[in-house]
């Protein structure tokens, strides 16, 4: 029998540099060099840009480990938030002093980075009733003062304002902090897989090459099960397990043989794991009106009025002596306490593209649900719903394939669901994300779903929830599985 041939996969070198980490911080700065950090949380924003799906993604962050199970060939998977860190400081400080210069009182702003990369610092101070003139600022509107402040170093600006007394207002405070964490990841090899028939017996020829341009530790798997009818298959048995390497251009070639009267189907990985360095943006976020406005902070202002020349302390008010306004450590004014939190951090939008299907929800429309009798809902729409649709959702939630999410079937989900699941490689926007057992996904693929499918059932059987697809096949084998499928299909 002439051999069959199998191209899998082809994989390339990869070498992704966008972000794939943004930590937020909810912070208040204050001009006497100190800082007040609320919340603090990183959010994982990873693309992958290329035309194969990567495996197994680690890396860590600030004594956190993060681990990606997949992401899809020319997908993004951004979960917010990923986890909640402890408060830490950022590496910068602003310092203010005043002092009377002429007929009026000079104010300097110093804004010190204690970082070893150089910082780009944007503040906008409202202007100033009795301002005069600012040196090292632009004069707008507002007052912008714009400037890379470098390592552990400080850049200065002053403004001059008329009489002996000075009101700086809240000000707005944006920057950036740039560096970069480790990361590995799996990639697959490419793998041809010869098959041979003589009677009932069987051969296969499973020939591994790394197109890479650099040398690769392999770990190589084999394995068949035997077809006894279009849906039952028997239980995997293990064909190889190497581990081995292979130089640029390199291949590696094992072959096994079986007797059988059943047809068995061959199945092979080899995975490569590579090393690299992703982005992290560490952004100051400020809390108003119970959301996150995230890459800018906020500058307390402060007041002070300072003595007439030669008035012998009798002045018209009592200014500290220094115009470090908010969070005195003796005497002045108790800044005000921190705004309330919410128990979970609110959406954040980030200055990043982000491929995940948009769920703008419309008007939802006549719907269509299918659990093996497929029914139109026109005048007995409510009623099916209360009997049959809501028990099922509302008390328990539900896995979601992400094909089956449109927006009107999102809005149908959200609607009589109190929480959406979803998988890492079929990762959702406002859905928790689970990660299900690998012994239990492999066995689903062995039966001939893609992984994101194999993950959906496997997920659904692990917290004993049902699982919404618009997939025939997936339905038919996850309810062979012991698990409860909603054939939804969208008006």
């Amino acid at each position: 029998m002439k051999p069959l041939q199998f191209l899998l996969i082809l994989a390339i070198l990869i070498t992704p540099t966008t972000a794939c980490i943004y930590e937020i911080r909810e912070v208040v700065f204050y001009p006497n060099a100190t800082q007040q950090v609320g919340r603090d949380w990183i959010v994982v924003n990873f693309t992958n840009p290329y035309t194969f799906d990567l495996y197994d993604v680690n890396l860590s962050y600030r004594g956190e480990y993060v681990y990606i199970p997949l992401i899809s060939a020319n997908s993004n998977l951004k979960i917010d938030p990923y986890k909640t860190l402890t408060p830490e400081n950022f590496p910068l400080e602003v310092v203010s002093t005043a002092k009377r210069e002429g007929g009026g009182v000079n104010v300097t702003f110093t804004m010190r980075n204690n970082y070893a990369e150089s910082v780009e610092v944007n503040l906008t101070i409202p202007k100033p009733a009795n301002f005069l003139k600012c040196v090292g600022c632009e004069v707008g509107e507002a007052l912008e003062f714009r400037s890379e402040v470098p390592a552990y170093g400080e850049r200065s600006f002053s403004i001059l304002v008329s009489g002996n007394s000075v009101q700086i207002p809240d000000s707005d405070m944006s920057f950036e902090l740039k560096s970069s964490v480790p990361v590995d990841y799996g990639v697959d090899l490419l793998i041809s897989i010869e098959k041979e028939q003589i009677g009932d017996n069987w051969s296969a020829k499973f020939k591994i090459k790394n197109p890479l341009d650099q040398d690769v530790n392999v770990s190589f798997d084999a394995w068949y099960v035997l077809k006894i009818d279009d849906y039952t298959f028997t239980e995997r048995e293990p064909l190889f397990n190497e581990t081995f390497h292979l130089p640029p251009g390199g291949n590696r070639t094992f072959q096994s043989s079986l007797t059988s009267d059943k047809v068995p189907v061959f199945y092979a990985k080899a995975r490569a794991r590579l090393s690299d360095k992703c982005e992290v943006y560490v952004l100051p976020a400020t809390f108003v009106e119970g959301n996150y406005i995230v890459g800018w902070a906020t500058l307390k202002g402060f007041s002070q009025t300072l003595p007439s020349p030669g008035g012998g302390g009798g002045g018209a008010g009592g200014g500290a002596g220094g115009a470090g306004g908010g969070r005195p450590s003796s005497g002045g004014q108790v800044p005000p306490a921190q705004p309330a939190q919410p128990a979970q951090p609110q959406p954040v939008s980030l200055p990043i593209s982000v491929s995940l299907p948009s769920l703008t929800v419309p008007e939802i429309p006549v719907e269509v649900l299918e659990s093996y009798v497929a029914m139109m809902l026109p005048a007995t729409y409510v009623l099916f719903m209360a009997v049959v649709f809501v028990p099922l959702m509302t008390r328990r939630g539900v896995v979601v394939t992400s094909e089956a999410v449109t927006p009107q079937n999102y809005a149908l989900l959200r609607a009589y669901g109190r929480r959406i699941y979803s998988t890492p490689s079929n990762a959702l926007p406002g859905s928790i994300i689970i990660s299900p057992d690998e012994e239990l996904v492999e066995r689903f693929i062995d039966m001939g779903l893609e992984r994101k499918y194999a993950e959906s059932i496997a997920a659904a059987i692990m917290i004993k929830r049902p699982l919404v697809t618009t997939r025939r096949d997936v339905a038919e084998i996850a309810v062979r599985n012991g698990c409860i499928p909603m054939l939804l299909r969208g008006g």
